[in-house]
């Protein structure tokens, strides 16, 4: 019974996973490890062992992970780290179970699009059901296999943008040198910066008027670093702005991905060699540097 239904969930995703059965399988080796470290996947789980195992398995793999041993554990996480961009959650845990975490992470307006995979026995087949219900991406039988696991972790992951181009992305798109793109990288997020504390400013007082954006500045610096979930996010608040409807709950989606994206650029930049990049700090400040306003 659970293995039918599990089948029926494959069939469901079959179109939106055929082209991706091998995740970034396209990149370049060098630019998918960029990529996967600007994508953390949070593992929860109450059994520490198993905990270890899965953590062990995904970062052999080269994926950048974070453990949570409750849900409440794992919903604090997720407030503190904007790359999160996977869940793995077991079923079964005293306290907030892994349902209850599914459920609250589709009705928070920052979470909720997030993938969750969870795990269950095979004998779980009311909380497989209550589980499709509430919108998880796909389920891992226990006991868990490396090569199912890896599937469906890649599965997840290409229904999910990166925050950003990798950094040898950026350089053969615009034919320029490494130490470059570094610089252009901190010049953006330099803006990054400023704008998170004018939004996160204005959220702790929504009383006040909301100061002006630099919408354009940061739609651009999206768009020449291939951060299209930041582009859909400056859109979206673009049209709340217009329409005023919804104006806040977007603002509170826009500054989570900006504090994503900042994060996955500082990943970007710490695996840079040193010399690159106080090169592409010099470069910029003796030349012509790109300056976002």
């Amino acid at each position: 019974m659970l293995f039918a239904l599990l089948s029926g969930w494959i069939c469901a995703k079959k179109r939106a996973h055929s082209v991706n059965s091998e995740c970034f399988a396209w990149f370049p080796q060098r630019s998918r490890r960029e990529l996967l470290v600007n994508m953390s996947i949070l593992i929860v789980d109450d059994n520490e062992i198993l905990l270890i195992l899965l953590d062990k398995m995904l970062q052999g793999n080269h994926y950048t992970t974070l453990r949570a041993t409750s849900g409440a554990d794992a919903m604090k996480i997720l407030g503190d780290h904007p790359e999160v961009r996977l869940v793995i959650a077991d079923i079964s845990m005293p306290g907030m179970s892994g349902l209850e975490l599914l459920r609250q992470i589709k009705q928070s307006v920052t979470l909720k699009n997030i993938p969750v995979i969870l795990c269950s026995v095979l004998s779980d087949i009311e909380n497989v059901r209550q589980g499709a219900l509430l919108g998880c991406h796909s389920y891992l039988v226990k006991p868990l296999q490396r090569n199912h696991l890896l599937q469906k972790v890649s599965q997840a992951l290409a229904a999910t943008r990166p925050a950003v181009a990798s950094l040898t992305s950026i350089q053969t798109k615009f034919g320029v040198e490494r130490n470059y793109c570094v610089g252009l990288i901190k010049a953006f997020q330099k803006l990054l910066h400023s704008q998170i504390q004018v939004m996160e400013a204005y959220q702790q007082n929504s009383d006040q008027a909301l100061p002006p954006l630099l919408l354009k500045q940061l739609s651009e610096g999206a768009a020449l670093l291939e951060a299209k979930e930041l582009e859909d996010r400056i859109s979206d608040v673009s049209n709340a702005l217009e329409t005023k409807v919804n104006i806040d709950s977007q603002l509170m989606r826009l500054t989570r991905e900006m504090r994503q994206l900042y994060s996955a650029l500082q990943s970007q930049i710490a695996a840079t060699p040193a010399n690159a990049s106080k090169t592409g700090t010099d470069s910029f400040a003796a030349g012509q540097p790109f300056k976002w306003v």
